[in-house]
Protein backbone atom coordinates (compact mmCIF):
# COMPACT_ATOMS: atom_id res chain seq x y z
CA UNK A 1 0.00 0.00 0.00
CA UNK A 2 2.46 2.58 0.76
CA UNK A 3 4.53 1.70 -2.66
CA UNK A 4 1.36 2.55 -4.59
CA UNK A 5 0.99 5.85 -2.53
CA UNK A 6 4.45 6.95 -2.97
CA UNK A 7 3.49 6.20 -6.82
CA UNK A 8 0.52 8.23 -6.84
CA UNK A 9 2.44 10.85 -4.65
CA UNK A 10 5.25 11.00 -7.54
CA UNK A 11 2.47 11.40 -10.38
CA UNK A 12 0.60 14.16 -8.74
CA UNK A 13 3.81 16.36 -8.41
CA UNK A 14 3.61 16.79 -12.31
CA UNK A 15 0.24 18.55 -12.09
CA UNK A 16 1.21 20.28 -9.46
CA UNK A 17 4.65 21.28 -10.79
CA UNK A 18 2.33 22.59 -14.38
CA UNK A 19 -0.07 24.82 -12.05
CA UNK A 20 2.82 26.38 -10.85
CA UNK A 21 4.42 27.29 -13.65
CA UNK A 22 1.64 27.79 -15.74
CA UNK A 23 0.11 30.18 -13.06
CA UNK A 24 3.26 32.76 -13.96
CA UNK A 25 2.80 32.01 -17.05
CA UNK A 26 -0.52 32.77 -17.73
CA UNK A 27 -0.71 36.21 -15.34
CA UNK A 28 1.92 37.47 -17.85
CA UNK A 29 0.93 36.32 -21.19
CA UNK A 30 -2.94 37.20 -21.14
CA UNK A 31 -2.78 40.44 -20.54
CA UNK A 32 -0.25 41.08 -23.05
CA UNK A 33 -2.32 38.82 -25.00
CA UNK A 34 -5.12 40.72 -24.34
CA UNK A 35 -3.62 43.88 -25.40
CA UNK A 36 -2.18 43.21 -28.54
CA UNK A 37 -5.81 41.70 -29.47
CA UNK A 38 -7.63 45.02 -28.44
CA UNK A 39 -4.65 47.24 -30.32
CA UNK A 40 -4.70 45.09 -33.52
CA UNK A 41 -8.77 45.58 -33.79
CA UNK A 42 -8.53 49.11 -32.87
CA UNK A 43 -6.05 49.45 -35.42
CA UNK A 44 -8.57 48.14 -37.83
CA UNK A 45 -11.44 50.05 -37.03
CA UNK A 46 -9.22 53.21 -37.86
CA UNK A 47 -10.04 52.67 -41.26
CA UNK A 48 -13.93 52.49 -42.18
CA UNK A 49 -14.93 48.98 -43.19
CA UNK A 50 -15.46 49.19 -46.87
CA UNK A 51 -17.93 46.99 -49.76
CA UNK A 52 -15.86 44.18 -51.06
CA UNK A 53 -14.37 45.40 -54.26
CA UNK A 54 -16.52 43.80 -57.41
CA UNK A 55 -13.12 42.50 -59.22
CA UNK A 56 -12.60 40.24 -56.22
CA UNK A 57 -15.54 38.77 -56.92
CA UNK A 58 -15.46 36.33 -59.06
CA UNK A 59 -11.76 35.63 -57.29
CA UNK A 60 -13.58 34.74 -54.08
CA UNK A 61 -15.88 32.79 -56.15
CA UNK A 62 -13.19 30.75 -57.96
CA UNK A 63 -12.08 29.64 -54.69
CA UNK A 64 -14.90 28.72 -52.69
CA UNK A 65 -15.94 26.83 -55.61
CA UNK A 66 -12.69 24.64 -55.76
CA UNK A 67 -12.83 24.19 -51.90
CA UNK A 68 -16.46 22.79 -52.42
CA UNK A 69 -15.48 20.60 -54.94
CA UNK A 70 -12.93 19.25 -53.39
CA UNK A 71 -14.87 18.45 -50.33
CA UNK A 72 -17.63 16.63 -52.83
CA UNK A 73 -14.39 14.43 -53.72
CA UNK A 74 -14.66 13.49 -50.31
CA UNK A 75 -17.73 11.79 -50.87
CA UNK A 76 -18.14 7.78 -50.22
CA UNK A 77 -19.41 7.93 -54.06
CA UNK A 78 -16.17 9.13 -55.55
CA UNK A 79 -13.48 7.07 -53.43
CA UNK A 80 -11.76 4.42 -54.82
CA UNK A 81 -13.30 1.43 -54.23
CA UNK A 82 -11.52 -0.45 -51.10
CA UNK A 83 -12.66 -4.10 -51.55
CA UNK A 84 -11.83 -5.00 -47.95
CA UNK A 85 -13.49 -2.48 -46.28
CA UNK A 86 -16.26 -2.81 -48.76
CA UNK A 87 -16.45 -7.07 -48.15
CA UNK A 88 -15.30 -6.63 -44.47
CA UNK A 89 -12.74 -9.22 -44.83
CA UNK A 90 -9.97 -10.17 -42.44
CA UNK A 91 -6.72 -9.26 -43.72
CA UNK A 92 -5.68 -12.85 -44.05
CA UNK A 93 -8.71 -13.93 -45.98
CA UNK A 94 -7.93 -16.11 -49.31
CA UNK A 95 -8.36 -14.55 -52.64
CA UNK A 96 -11.34 -16.66 -53.77
CA UNK A 97 -13.41 -16.13 -50.52
CA UNK A 98 -12.60 -11.98 -50.96
CA UNK A 99 -13.78 -11.98 -54.39
CA UNK A 100 -16.57 -14.17 -54.09
CA UNK A 101 -18.05 -12.00 -51.27
CA UNK A 102 -17.41 -9.29 -53.74
CA UNK A 103 -19.24 -11.01 -56.77
CA UNK A 104 -22.14 -11.19 -54.22
CA UNK A 105 -21.79 -7.60 -53.48
CA UNK A 106 -21.84 -6.11 -57.42
CA UNK A 107 -20.61 -7.29 -60.49
CA UNK A 108 -16.67 -7.93 -60.78
CA UNK A 109 -14.78 -4.90 -63.28
CA UNK A 110 -12.44 -6.51 -65.99
CA UNK A 111 -9.17 -5.05 -64.11
CA UNK A 112 -10.37 -6.96 -60.45
CA UNK A 113 -11.27 -9.87 -62.08
CA UNK A 114 -8.00 -10.01 -63.67
CA UNK A 115 -4.78 -7.92 -62.91
CA UNK A 116 -6.07 -6.97 -59.32
CA UNK A 117 -6.72 -10.18 -58.43
CA UNK A 118 -3.25 -12.06 -59.52
CA UNK A 119 -1.65 -9.21 -57.63
CA UNK A 120 -3.10 -9.25 -54.02
CA UNK A 121 -3.00 -13.09 -54.22
CA UNK A 122 0.27 -12.84 -52.95
CA UNK A 123 1.13 -10.97 -49.54
CA UNK A 124 3.34 -8.17 -50.95
CA UNK A 125 0.91 -7.42 -53.15
CA UNK A 126 -1.63 -6.96 -50.86
CA UNK A 127 0.58 -4.93 -48.79
CA UNK A 128 1.22 -2.67 -51.92
CA UNK A 129 -2.62 -2.73 -52.17
CA UNK A 130 -3.25 -0.90 -48.82
CA UNK A 131 -0.70 1.75 -49.39
CA UNK A 132 -1.01 2.58 -53.29
CA UNK A 133 -4.69 1.78 -54.21
CA UNK A 134 -6.11 -0.46 -56.91
CA UNK A 135 -5.10 1.80 -59.64
CA UNK A 136 -1.56 1.13 -59.39
CA UNK A 137 -1.31 -2.41 -59.25
CA UNK A 138 -3.51 -2.92 -62.21
CA UNK A 139 -2.37 -0.37 -64.65
CA UNK A 140 1.36 0.16 -64.16
CA UNK A 141 3.15 -1.68 -66.63
CA UNK A 142 6.65 -1.22 -66.16
CA UNK A 143 6.13 -1.74 -61.86
CA UNK A 144 8.27 -4.92 -60.74
CA UNK A 145 6.84 -7.05 -57.66
CA UNK A 146 10.01 -8.50 -57.37
CA UNK A 147 11.56 -5.16 -56.21
CA UNK A 148 9.60 -6.10 -52.96
CA UNK A 149 9.92 -9.48 -52.30
CA UNK A 150 13.72 -9.12 -50.78
CA UNK A 151 12.39 -8.73 -46.73
CA UNK A 152 15.12 -6.08 -46.10
CA UNK A 153 12.37 -3.66 -48.47
CA UNK A 154 10.03 -2.13 -46.18
CA UNK A 155 9.14 1.09 -48.30
CA UNK A 156 7.18 1.47 -51.49
CA UNK A 157 9.52 0.13 -54.60
CA UNK A 158 10.57 3.03 -56.98
CA UNK A 159 9.04 1.90 -60.08
CA UNK A 160 5.49 1.70 -58.44
CA UNK A 161 6.19 5.33 -56.37
CA UNK A 162 7.27 6.94 -59.69
CA UNK A 163 3.92 5.54 -61.66
CA UNK A 164 1.64 6.72 -58.22
CA UNK A 165 3.60 10.28 -58.02
CA UNK A 166 1.97 12.06 -60.84
CA UNK A 167 -1.79 11.18 -60.07
CA UNK A 168 -0.93 12.06 -56.41
CA UNK A 169 0.55 14.98 -57.02
CA UNK A 170 -2.06 16.74 -59.57
CA UNK A 171 -4.23 18.26 -57.07
CA UNK A 172 -1.61 19.93 -55.52
CA UNK A 173 -0.47 21.08 -59.03
CA UNK A 174 -3.83 22.46 -60.32
CA UNK A 175 -4.34 24.08 -56.56
CA UNK A 176 -0.90 26.11 -56.89
CA UNK A 177 -1.87 27.16 -60.23
CA UNK A 178 -5.91 27.94 -59.45
CA UNK A 179 -3.52 30.19 -56.22
CA UNK A 180 -1.55 31.55 -58.90
CA UNK A 181 -4.61 32.89 -60.67
CA UNK A 182 -6.66 34.27 -58.04
CA UNK A 183 -3.37 36.37 -56.73
CA UNK A 184 -2.25 37.53 -60.18
CA UNK A 185 -2.32 41.52 -60.68
CA UNK A 186 -5.08 40.99 -63.84
CA UNK A 187 -6.54 37.79 -63.03
CA UNK A 188 -9.85 39.55 -61.11
CA UNK A 189 -10.41 42.22 -63.56
CA UNK A 190 -10.14 39.87 -66.51
CA UNK A 191 -13.03 37.48 -64.57
CA UNK A 192 -14.83 40.18 -63.65
CA UNK A 193 -15.03 42.01 -67.10
CA UNK A 194 -15.40 38.49 -69.56
CA UNK A 195 -18.27 37.76 -66.91
CA UNK A 196 -19.76 41.43 -67.38
CA UNK A 197 -19.79 41.00 -70.89
CA UNK A 198 -18.83 39.30 -74.21
CA UNK A 199 -15.96 41.84 -75.30
CA UNK A 200 -12.36 40.79 -74.13
CA UNK A 201 -11.31 44.31 -73.26
CA UNK A 202 -10.00 44.52 -69.55
CA UNK A 203 -11.96 46.28 -67.12
CA UNK A 204 -10.49 48.99 -64.89
CA UNK A 205 -7.96 47.16 -62.52
CA UNK A 206 -8.03 48.41 -59.23
CA UNK A 207 -4.53 48.97 -57.86
CA UNK A 208 -5.61 48.48 -54.18
CA UNK A 209 -7.94 45.06 -55.23
CA UNK A 210 -4.78 43.66 -57.35
CA UNK A 211 -2.56 44.59 -54.63
CA UNK A 212 -4.52 42.32 -51.81
CA UNK A 213 -4.52 39.09 -53.80
CA UNK A 214 -1.04 39.74 -54.04
CA UNK A 215 0.01 40.35 -50.99
CA UNK A 216 -1.01 36.54 -50.23
CA UNK A 217 0.51 34.99 -53.40
CA UNK A 218 3.85 33.82 -51.49
CA UNK A 219 2.32 32.69 -48.22
CA UNK A 220 -0.21 30.69 -49.66
CA UNK A 221 2.05 29.20 -52.73
CA UNK A 222 4.37 28.33 -50.12
CA UNK A 223 2.29 26.54 -47.96
CA UNK A 224 0.66 24.85 -51.09
CA UNK A 225 4.46 23.25 -51.96
CA UNK A 226 5.21 22.29 -48.64
CA UNK A 227 1.28 20.02 -48.36
CA UNK A 228 2.83 18.58 -51.80
CA UNK A 229 6.19 18.14 -50.19
CA UNK A 230 4.57 16.39 -47.03
CA UNK A 231 2.51 14.37 -49.20
CA UNK A 232 5.47 12.89 -51.13
CA UNK A 233 7.85 12.64 -48.22
CA UNK A 234 4.90 10.47 -46.34
CA UNK A 235 4.49 7.98 -49.56
CA UNK A 236 8.00 7.39 -49.82
CA UNK A 237 9.38 6.99 -46.46
CA UNK A 238 5.86 4.85 -45.16
CA UNK A 239 7.21 1.27 -44.03
CA UNK A 240 4.97 -0.79 -46.18
CA UNK A 241 5.47 -3.90 -44.31
CA UNK A 242 3.89 -2.64 -40.68
CA UNK A 243 0.44 -4.21 -42.47
CA UNK A 244 2.26 -7.63 -42.41
CA UNK A 245 2.62 -7.46 -38.44
CA UNK A 246 0.56 -9.65 -36.18
CA UNK A 247 -1.31 -6.61 -34.39
CA UNK A 248 -2.52 -5.89 -37.99
CA UNK A 249 -3.84 -8.82 -39.18
CA UNK A 250 -6.19 -9.18 -36.30
CA UNK A 251 -8.76 -7.37 -37.93
CA UNK A 252 -9.53 -4.81 -40.94
CA UNK A 253 -9.72 -2.16 -38.59
CA UNK A 254 -6.02 -2.82 -37.80
CA UNK A 255 -4.66 -2.49 -41.42
CA UNK A 256 -3.18 1.49 -42.11
CA UNK A 257 -4.46 2.23 -45.24
CA UNK A 258 -2.27 4.58 -46.58
CA UNK A 259 -4.23 5.39 -50.16
CA UNK A 260 -7.14 6.38 -48.90
CA UNK A 261 -5.75 8.32 -45.91
CA UNK A 262 -3.60 10.26 -47.32
CA UNK A 263 -6.27 10.78 -49.90
CA UNK A 264 -8.70 12.51 -47.15
CA UNK A 265 -5.73 14.40 -45.80
CA UNK A 266 -5.09 15.89 -49.02
CA UNK A 267 -8.05 17.23 -50.51
CA UNK A 268 -9.32 18.57 -46.84
CA UNK A 269 -6.17 20.19 -46.86
CA UNK A 270 -6.31 21.62 -49.94
CA UNK A 271 -10.43 22.71 -49.30
CA UNK A 272 -9.07 24.43 -46.06
CA UNK A 273 -5.91 26.07 -47.35
CA UNK A 274 -8.28 27.41 -50.39
CA UNK A 275 -11.18 28.51 -47.54
CA UNK A 276 -8.31 30.28 -45.76
CA UNK A 277 -7.08 32.02 -48.87
CA UNK A 278 -10.57 33.36 -49.57
CA UNK A 279 -10.78 34.07 -46.14
CA UNK A 280 -7.62 36.13 -45.83
CA UNK A 281 -8.56 38.26 -49.28
CA UNK A 282 -12.26 38.95 -48.37
CA UNK A 283 -10.69 40.44 -44.68
CA UNK A 284 -7.97 42.30 -46.55
CA UNK A 285 -10.06 43.20 -49.40
CA UNK A 286 -12.88 44.80 -46.68
CA UNK A 287 -10.18 46.19 -44.11
CA UNK A 288 -11.86 43.86 -41.17
CA UNK A 289 -8.53 42.66 -40.55
CA UNK A 290 -4.81 42.96 -42.31
CA UNK A 291 -5.11 46.11 -43.32
CA UNK A 292 -1.97 47.60 -44.98
CA UNK A 293 -2.08 51.53 -44.98
CA UNK A 294 -2.52 52.72 -48.49
CA UNK A 295 0.91 52.84 -50.40
CA UNK A 296 2.94 56.40 -51.81
CA UNK A 297 1.40 55.33 -55.20
CA UNK A 298 -2.37 54.99 -54.08
CA UNK A 299 -1.85 58.38 -51.64
CA UNK A 300 -0.53 60.52 -54.78
CA UNK A 301 -3.16 59.08 -56.96
CA UNK A 302 -6.38 59.75 -54.53
CA UNK A 303 -4.75 63.32 -54.24
CA UNK A 304 -4.43 64.25 -57.72
CA UNK A 305 -7.80 62.57 -58.66
CA UNK A 306 -9.37 64.88 -55.86
CA UNK A 307 -7.17 67.85 -57.46
CA UNK A 308 -8.99 66.75 -60.57
CA UNK A 309 -12.33 66.72 -59.49
CA UNK A 310 -12.12 70.15 -57.61
CA UNK A 311 -10.48 71.84 -60.75
CA UNK A 312 -13.34 70.44 -62.87
CA UNK A 313 -16.16 71.54 -59.91
CA UNK A 314 -14.49 75.01 -59.95
CA UNK A 315 -14.45 75.22 -63.82
CA UNK A 316 -18.43 74.45 -64.08
CA UNK A 317 -18.56 77.54 -61.16
CA UNK A 318 -16.79 79.77 -63.45
CA UNK A 319 -18.46 78.76 -66.86
CA UNK A 320 -22.07 79.23 -64.92
CA UNK A 321 -20.95 82.21 -63.03
CA UNK A 322 -19.91 84.03 -66.25
CA UNK A 323 -23.18 83.02 -68.36
CA UNK A 324 -24.90 84.63 -65.43
CA UNK A 325 -22.83 87.77 -65.77
CA UNK A 326 -23.25 87.86 -69.68
CA UNK A 327 -27.21 87.36 -69.67
CA UNK A 328 -29.62 90.54 -68.40
CA UNK A 329 -32.49 88.21 -67.22
CA UNK A 330 -30.04 85.87 -65.01
CA UNK A 331 -28.20 89.43 -63.56
CA UNK A 332 -32.34 90.61 -62.51
CA UNK A 333 -33.16 87.07 -61.06
CA UNK A 334 -29.44 86.99 -59.18
CA UNK A 335 -30.48 90.65 -58.02
CA UNK A 336 -33.84 89.70 -56.62
CA UNK A 337 -32.69 86.34 -54.61
CA UNK A 338 -29.99 88.31 -53.36
CA UNK A 339 -32.60 91.29 -52.50
CA UNK A 340 -34.92 88.77 -50.77
CA UNK A 341 -32.26 86.96 -48.99
CA UNK A 342 -31.53 90.07 -46.92
CA UNK A 343 -34.20 90.68 -46.30
CA UNK A 344 -35.26 87.33 -44.71
CA UNK A 345 -32.19 87.49 -42.49
CA UNK A 346 -33.61 91.16 -41.35
CA UNK A 347 -37.22 89.51 -40.50
CA UNK A 348 -37.46 89.73 -36.63
CA UNK A 349 -37.89 85.99 -36.01
CA UNK A 350 -34.61 85.37 -37.90
CA UNK A 351 -32.39 87.85 -35.99
CA UNK A 352 -34.28 86.95 -32.70
CA UNK A 353 -33.28 82.98 -33.36
CA UNK A 354 -30.10 83.71 -34.55
CA UNK A 355 -29.41 85.70 -31.16
CA UNK A 356 -30.85 83.27 -28.69
CA UNK A 357 -28.45 80.62 -30.60
CA UNK A 358 -25.58 82.65 -29.80
CA UNK A 359 -26.56 83.26 -26.69
CA UNK A 360 -27.20 79.31 -25.95
CA UNK A 361 -23.36 79.12 -27.34
CA UNK A 362 -21.51 81.03 -24.79
CA UNK A 363 -18.45 83.01 -24.69
CA UNK A 364 -15.87 80.11 -25.27
CA UNK A 365 -17.68 78.46 -27.80
CA UNK A 366 -18.33 81.77 -29.46
CA UNK A 367 -14.53 82.65 -29.90
CA UNK A 368 -13.34 78.88 -30.91
CA UNK A 369 -16.10 79.55 -34.10
CA UNK A 370 -14.59 83.03 -34.50
CA UNK A 371 -11.07 81.56 -34.68
CA UNK A 372 -12.40 79.04 -37.08
CA UNK A 373 -13.77 81.47 -39.49
CA UNK A 374 -10.56 83.82 -39.30
CA UNK A 375 -8.41 80.57 -40.47
CA UNK A 376 -10.80 79.59 -43.45
CA UNK A 377 -10.63 83.14 -43.79
CA UNK A 378 -6.70 83.71 -44.31
CA UNK A 379 -6.71 80.25 -46.20
CA UNK A 380 -9.32 81.45 -48.95
CA UNK A 381 -7.44 84.93 -49.18
CA UNK A 382 -4.17 83.77 -48.78
CA UNK A 383 -1.62 85.21 -51.47
CA UNK A 384 -3.82 88.05 -52.02
CA UNK A 385 -2.48 90.31 -50.11
CA UNK A 386 -5.62 91.12 -48.19
CA UNK A 387 -5.00 91.46 -44.67
CA UNK A 388 -7.46 89.80 -42.01
CA UNK A 389 -8.56 90.13 -38.36
CA UNK A 390 -10.17 88.54 -35.46
CA UNK A 391 -13.45 87.96 -37.98
CA UNK A 392 -14.04 88.26 -41.61
CA UNK A 393 -11.38 89.98 -43.49
CA UNK A 394 -10.68 93.18 -44.22
CA UNK A 395 -9.52 95.87 -45.89
CA UNK A 396 -5.90 97.73 -45.39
Amino acid sequence: MSRINRSLAKTDTIPRSLNTLALPILFYIAPRALALYRSVRSSAYKQSIRPLPPQLVPVLTLLLLSAGLTLILLLPQFKPTNIFALTSARPTTSTNVLFEKLASIRPLTGQEEGPLRSAIGRKEGRLLYYALGPDTLTECMFCSPAEFENPGVSTIPLSYLVYQLPSQLTPHILNVFLIGLVTSPIAGSFIYSFLSTSSLPLAPTSTSSSTTTARWRTPFLTISIALAAADVYFLATYDVRTNASPAALRSIESVDFLHWRLRTYRLSSLALLNTLLATCIYLSATNRFFINPPSIHDRLTAVGQGLEVGNARLWATGMVKNSVVRSAELRRKEGEYWEEEGRVWEEREVVSAIQGALRRMGREQLGVLEHAAAERAGVVVAGMGVPTGTGAPGGG
